[in-house]
């Protein structure tokens, strides 16, 4: 083998150091260490590896980089063969020899040249930019990799191949911080597309660097153009005639404004534009259609979205699932999962270059249209599936939903005569607002109100849903106007004049009498009744009719009504609402003194409002469990939960409404908590809580609350002192208090402590008060516990 190999190799070794395999950059490599080794290791399961990626993402420059770091491994060397400027598919066997530099002497042809060639050869070829040439670069490929062994190939495509045994790579573009990322100056190295960015930058700009000054600046053009690595080596030539943060505002005209690749790059790599120009012009004219409608969709979308929004004549929902593959495999479109569903996404740039196709097409309005008309048809199976077993897949849903939300909203209230649908979207869904974004929500709802002055029922709903939400968020005043708007006459029967009625009902509870509150909220059901009004309405109203009974001190009635709605929660498979039954239940047990119960009923409700990311109720369950807390005697973890509750409620409104019922609980529960903590270890501890994030804060509270009191506790035989001392931790007493209350010093309290929790095999205090609120068969220590 090693003869035929000299045979046929008369240039030598192709990895020799004058016969270069691969070209070498002039600008550094950032990042994709991670992609690097993938490829080495897929080069070692297949004979095929593709990297795939939309256009200027750095798939060859990665494939480069990649074959430079594997040339040791394939003794015969590695190849580049590029065929960007190949336009005749015929000439791909030809440039295949003419890149390895075989002489060809005589008429044979060159595939089968080719194959004698690389027979017994172990070598590695690149071959660079498949996609416009792509069956033909398959046959070819599937051909010589069946005819000779030791070759393996590492391609580069916006598409796969399709050749048997293909391993994909497919590129993502450069990590960028999220939104919510933290950042200083010297965290930037770990995102590759600002360390890419201010390389290239430091060769325009002599001694760029990331300062804290600019890293504001430098972070949102990076989000911008979504770490494409061409996109962001373009931005960077552009600081010899833009300061960066100019740079960062003209990005609105990307197109625009990145347009100079340099003289030596090539041509489809020398303007966005055209990078993206040779992708639209590979794809089909049905791929063109979909791409440039699909850009009507923010965020992502599904395939039934597509199939509603995208079609007509020229494009029938029947071809869109093909259509949309094939946009997939060019990486136009990505595909990711949510919740195991398929979804679909444009970046950006991508997104845009399809919009601008869109209106030259003139079709962007009527787009518009049957997108809003999508969504209001959405917003109105979830308002019919809510109150049932779906419930948590459409809080995913809606969440994932979010953008296109946005989009609908804008165009109604963007264009004459579309205002009704925006008060249709905006103030059905109650839920919507109250359980995911319930500063948005009013955001929508003003809007809404604002372009609109009629009488109309959905308007007066609207003005109802806007009510509850400002009511929520404790805006006092703006509640009682807009429902001073909303309100009906009370002798109407009818559903419309109920919702109304039961929102001023819960702007009552928050800020009027418990009496007032029963008598609308009791009316307001009573009307729902006669009209079949949606069961989350009434169930939500009966919970909000509890609680207004525990305000007027009629705790067994309130019982009763929280025990009947989770008990129809739990026969419908609902989850969110009865999360609020199981609070009501929990504040019941608490203004009874039934401790052991109220803690099983507040950790139930957290656990489903964790699922939900329900920020609203998890605020009002963190405080409610800092109260039992506090009514345990322990004070430092109800002032954590305290804490934690606070910075909450600051993310979208007044704490626990400004409501004076509320308040009175949260004012006992502090003065309960600072006696037994004392005053600096309560402000330690609120302090804490404050800066806890919500995971943190919610594991904390449901380990804090740990098993039930009394649940399973051990039967320690605990000495008679013990036995004191544990009454006295379960009345609240710190140590110190102990000590004195005993006459013993203040060691030997603190060591009765360690002992009992050691005996008990408990961790904190809170423990040791539930175990003997337990021995105390349910009532706390001081009775039932209810504000003075």
């Amino acid at each position: 083998m090693d003869s035929n190999r000299a045979q046929l190799s008369p240039v030598g070794s192709l990895a020799s150091a004058s016969d270069a395999a691969v070209p070498a950059y002039l600008t550094s490599f950032v990042g994709r260490g991670r992609e690097l080794d993938q490829i080495g290791r897929l080069l070692n399961q297949a004979r095929l590896v593709t990297v795939t990626g939309v256009g200027g993402v750095g798939k060859t420059r990665l494939a480069v980089r990649a074959a430079g770091a594997l040339t040791g491994r394939f003794p015969d060397g590695v190849r580049m063969v590029d065929l960007t400027a190949l336009r005749d598919p015929a000439l791909i066997p030809h440039t295949v020899v003419d890149t390895l530099r075989i002489p060809q002497r005589s008429a044979r042809d060159p595939m089968s040249t080719l194959i004698e060639y690389l027979r017994y050869r172990r070598m590695l070829l690149v071959v660079d930019n498949c996609e416009h040439l792509l069956d033909h670069v398959a046959a070819f490929l599937d051909r010589l990799l069946r005819a000779v062994e030791g070759v393996r190939v590492l391609a580069t495509s916006r598409q796969r191949l399709g050749v048997a045994g293909e391993r994909l790579l497919p590129l993502p573009p450069l990590p960028v911080p999220g939104a919510e990322a933290t950042l200083t100056a010297r965290s930037t190295g770990h995102y590759p597309a600002l360390t890419l960015f201010a390389d290239r930058a430091g060769a325009v700009v002599p001694d760029f660097a990331i300062t804290a000054d600019n890293l504001e600046a430098v972070t949102r053009l990076c989000q911008r153009l979504e770490g494409i690595p061409l996109a962001l080596e373009l931005a960077a030539v552009r600081l010899r005639v833009l300061e960066l943060r100019d740079l960062a505002v003209r990005l609105d005209d990307r197109f625009g404004v990145l347009t100079d690749g340099g003289r030596t790059a090539p041509a489809r790599h020398r303007t966005l534009r055209a990078t993206i120009d040779w992708s639209y012009e590979l794809c089909t004219p049905a791929e063109q259609l979909l791409w440039s409608r699909a850009s009507i969709f923010a965020g992502s979308f599904d395939l039934a979205a597509a199939e509603a929004v995208c079609v007509d004549d020229a494009l029938p929902a029947r071809a869109v699932l093909d259509t949309l593959a094939g946009l997939v495999d060019k990486s136009i479109v990505i595909r990711e999962e949510s919740a195991g569903h398929a979804r679909f996404r444009l970046l950006e740039m991508i997104r845009e270059y399809g919009h601008v196709q869109l209106q030259q097409a003139g079709a962007e309005v009527a787009l518009r249209e049957r997108h809003r008309d999508w969504y209001v048809r959405l917003i109105d199976q979830a308002c019919a599936q809510w109150f049932g077993p779906t419930q948590e897949n459409w809080c995913t849903r809606l969440r994932v939903e979010q953008p296109n939300l946005r989009t609908a909203f804008d165009f109604c209230l963007a264009e004459p005569g579309e205002i009704e649908a925006g008060l249709h979207l905006a103030g059905r869904p109650w839920f919507l607002w109250v359980c995911l974004f319930l500063a948005e929500g009013r955001h929508w709802l003003d809007r809404a109100l604002a372009a609109d002055a009629g009488d109309s029922a959905e308007r007066s709903r609207a003005l109802a849903t806007a009510g509850y939400v400002a009511a929520l968020q404790g805006d006092r005043l703006a509640a009682h106007g807009i429902l001073a708007d909303a309100a009906l006459p009370d002798s109407a029967p009818s559903d419309p004049a109920a919702y109304p009625m039961h929102v001023r009902g819960v702007f009552t509870l928050f800020f009027g009498t418990a009496e007032d509150c029963q008598r609308l909220l009791q009316t307001a059901l009573d009307r729902y009744a006669g009209a079949g009004a949606p069961e989350d309405l009434v169930v939500v109203a009966r919970i909000q009719l509890g609680l207004s009974r525990v305000f007027a001190g009629d705790v067994a009635g309130a019982h009763d009504l929280f025990e009947q709605c989770r008990a129809r929660c739990e026969l419908m498979g609902e989850q969110w609402l009865r999360s609020y039954a199981l609070y009501g239940l929990a504040l019941a047990d608490l203004s009874r003194g039934k401790l052991e119960t109220a803690t099983d009923h507040v950790r139930a409700s957290l656990a489903i409002k964790r699922v939900f990311n329900d920020t609203l109720g998890l605020a009002m369950a963190l405080d409610l469990s800092a109260w039992i807390r506090a009514a345990c005697g322990a004070g430092e973890s109800a002032a954590t939960l305290l804490g934690a509750a606070a910075r909450l409620w600051r993310t979208f409104g007044v704490e626990l409404f400004g409501s004076v019922h509320w308040l009175e609980y949260r004012h006992e529960c502090e003065a309960a908590a600072r006696r037994a903590a004392g005053d600096a270890a309560f402000d330690a501890a609120f302090t804490a809580g404050s800066a806890m994030g919500l995971d943190a804060t919610l594991r904390f509270a449901m380990d804090e609350l740990g098993p039930s009191p009394g649940a399973s506790a051990p039967d320690p035989e605990l000495t008679r002192r013990e036995i004191e001392v544990a009454e006295l931790v379960g009345e609240g007493l710190s140590n110190k208090e102990i000590a004195t209350a005993l006459h013993i010093s203040l060691r030997t309290a603190e060591t009765h402590v360690q002992h009992i929790l050691s005996k008990l095999g408990y961790q904190s205090r809170t423990q040791i008060a539930r175990w003997v609120s337990g021995r105390r068969t349910g009532v706390g220590p001081s009775g039932p516990w209810r504000p003075r």
